[in-house]
């Protein structure tokens, strides 16, 4: 299929929280075939839209994506209220046989069973990035998808600011990209798992953050001291053996700064 879509439905729109082959990141309700999906809690299937009297003068029929096929199973929350679809889409009309629909309906538990995890685990309130449990939680998924594909090109950086800069979010994100983890594991203590990446990439990331710490000095002329950061870092080894071994080679090696008083950034490796 072209295209597929995680989309949830709330009153008046549908949203897609990840979809390939189409750029629009939202539609209105009322020309959403998901709308329709989530009334029942089987596979709804369409294999025709132009030839259907729901969907036939729909706008994403008759214009783009110029929707022919439709499959789309249900996704439901921990209280079981329906939240919107796993669903995919065809330029082409055709047909969906059983064993398609068992897949697909197999593929949005996997799903609905994600966002609940995502529900409850909790993100730190001051910052709105991953808390220690739920960082690690979505590391350990990473570690775990690493060593299935037999990759190596996971680092992790944990790094503490003294003091913490206030708006830290708007300085952090910009720095990784939009697969890497970012998760206050401490008070002052930070963390960020960089997938893909490489040891240069991971020197870069530290290289941003440096100037991130510079870019958010406290002002000197309220008395308030500069920001000063410490960064620990270490690299997926063949012998580790969860993500727990990283993140302590990463703390270790940020502990290690600590010596280094007189440096306002301090980066070392974790081996």
């Amino acid at each position: 299929m072209p295209i597929a879509l995680i989309s949830l439905v709330d009153q008046d729109r549908q949203w897609f929280l990840a979809k390939t082959g189409i750029e629009a990141t939202e539609t209105s309700r009322d020309v959403a075939f998901c709308a329709h999906a989530i009334l029942s809690e089987e596979v709804m299937v369409v294999p025709d839209a132009s030839q259907d009297q729901r969907f036939s003068s729909n706008p994403l029929v008759t214009g783009e994506p110029g929707i022919r096929f439709y499959a789309g199973a249900p996704l439901r929350a921990m209280d079981g209220h329906l939240l919107g679809t796993l669903c995919v889409i065809d330029q082409q009309a055709h047909g969906f046989n059983d064993d398609q629909k068992r897949i697909l309906r197999m593929f949005s538990e996997q799903v609905s069973r994600e966002i609940e995890i995502r529900q409850r685990l909790a993100r730190c309130p001051v910052t709105g990035l991953w808390n220690r449990g739920a960082f690690l939680f979505l590391c350990e998924k990473e570690f775990q998808r690493a060593r299935r594909l037999g990759r190596n090109d996971v680092h992790l950086l944990g790094f503490a600011w003294d003091p913490p800069p206030v708006p830290l979010t708007e300085a952090l994100l910009p720095v990784f990209g939009p697969d890497d983890l970012v998760g206050r594991i401490a008070d002052r203590m930070f963390a960020a798992l960089m997938i893909d990446s490489t040891r240069a990439s991971a020197m870069v990331a530290c290289r941003s953050l440096d100037a991130a710490a510079g870019a958010l000095q406290f002002d000197r002329r309220r008395s308030r001291p500069a920001a000063r950061l410490r960064i620990g870092l270490t690299d997926l080894a063949p012998s580790d053996l969860s993500m727990a071994d990283l993140l302590v080679r990463a703390e270790n090696a940020l502990y290690l700064t600590e010596d280094e008083a007189a440096d306002p950034v301090m980066a070392v490796w974790g081996t």
